[in-house]
């Protein structure tokens, strides 16, 4: 029974990241069940992950509403990504091994080259979004802190849906790998300032994309 909540809190959230479902879309229950094809008491506890992540909201009576991002709460969520990543930069800068760094290079330019051999591939498009994240969470685990990555990760799914639903994932993908390439290799050179300086502009300029004020 767990393996079968889980598969349908997955299922919503692909919905949700895909731009299946719209942000201030109302939708019942049962139009979300039918929607991924579960029965409703996993549905239900979906829904209420779901919640909690702040990725969609309950109204008694009315049904449930996909969260719109609004300026104040996509700055919010920026500003806290500034915060614990430039720490996570420089500790990860500091004492990452290089063999790890290398790893991850490994996997970015993989990355890159399929979304460049298929970028208008919507199952493409979501798997390089998923890297691009993987890439700034693994950076965050360094800091080996389970509430900070814990709620990163709850702070990332609501800059995500953001993302996809203003274009931004297919724009911004492709540029945003390059820069992780970037801050690799200030990391494995052990240059400190210049991977804090990298990650900064990095999610600033992402911030500009969210906010509608900077296009590719």
């Amino acid at each position: 029974m767990q393996v079968l909540r889980d598969d349908a809190y997955k299922l919503f959230k692909r919905r949700l990241l895909t731009g299946d479902l719209k942000p201030g879309q109302f939708v019942t229950q049962k139009e979300l069940a039918d929607m991924i094809g579960v029965s409703m008491n996993p549905a239900r506890e979906a829904i209420q992950r779901l919640q909690f992540e702040r990725l969609l909201e309950v109204y008694p009576k009315r049904g449930i509403q996909i969260a719109v991002a609004d300026p104040k709460t996509v700055n919010d969520a920026y500003d806290f990504r500034i915060l614990m990543e430039t720490q996570a930069i420089r500790r990860f800068a500091e004492r990452a091994l290089i063999e790890r760094i290398h790893k991850i290079v490994e996997t970015t330019e993989s990355l890159i080259r399929t979304f460049a051999s298929s970028p208008d591939n919507e199952d493409v498009l979501l798997d390089t979004a998923e890297g691009d994240w993987n890439f700034h969470e693994e950076i965050i685990d360094f800091l080996d802190n389970q509430f900070i990555s814990e709620h990163f990760r709850l702070n990332s799914a609501r800059i995500r849906l953001c993302q996809r639903n203003n274009g931004q994932s297919r724009q911004r993908l492709g540029p945003a790998l390059e820069e992780h390439l970037e801050l690799l290799a200030a990391c494995e050179r052990r240059q400190v300032a210049a991977a804090t300086k990298l990650i900064n502009r990095h999610i600033e300029t992402s911030r500009a994309f969210a906010l509608g004020t900077r296009s590719a």
